[in-house]
């Protein structure tokens, strides 16, 4: 009869579990941005109508410098080009230490002024809320609950 005998160190196999659990949120976080996107992408291009005019200046100076740039460089009357829709992008990164990050931004340099920033002091101009845009920062709340609904979906629990 042979008997084999072991001692396990707890304190390591908890860190090994813990270690393993963090690695299998952060895939989940990884492949619930990725399944996530088109919902989020939705949330922040909404199908907004077209110009109401008169438009809202925000100041008489903002008028004339649009008049005097050809509609700040993109003509007048202005078309829309989806650019600002397309534009959003993610990312999720590891940050060691500190778990996983999901960034957004947009790559269109114009977006701050249509739809503001994910801040509190964005620089919307007013003119585009009358034309159904919507700040960005209130759509955080919704795009939080996107996320954590797909990372729950995604995560599974290692045993």
């Amino acid at each position: 009869m042979y008997t084999i005998r072991t001692t396990l160190d707890q304190t390591k196999m908890k860190h090994i579990v813990i270690d393993r659990q963090l690695e299998a949120l952060q895939e989940s976080v990884h492949r619930a941005r990725a399944r996530t996107k088109p919902k989020i992408d939705a949330v922040l291009a909404p199908n907004v109508g077209p110009v109401k005019y008169p438009i809202d200046w925000t100041s008489p100076a903002q008028f004339f410098e649009w008049k005097r740039t050809g509609g700040f460089g993109k003509g007048i009357p202005y078309k829309r080009t989806g650019n600002l829709n397309d534009g959003w992008r993610s990312i999720s990164e590891t940050l060691s230490g500190l778990g996983t990050s999901i960034v957004i931004w947009n790559v269109v340099l114009y977006a701050q002024f249509v739809v503001g920033r994910f801040t509190p002091s964005g620089h919307m101009q007013r003119f585009h809320r009358n034309t159904e845009w919507q700040p960005v920062i209130n759509k955080i709340d919704i795009i939080k609950r996107i996320l954590i609904e797909g990372i729950l979906k995604e995560f599974r629990w290692i045993t």
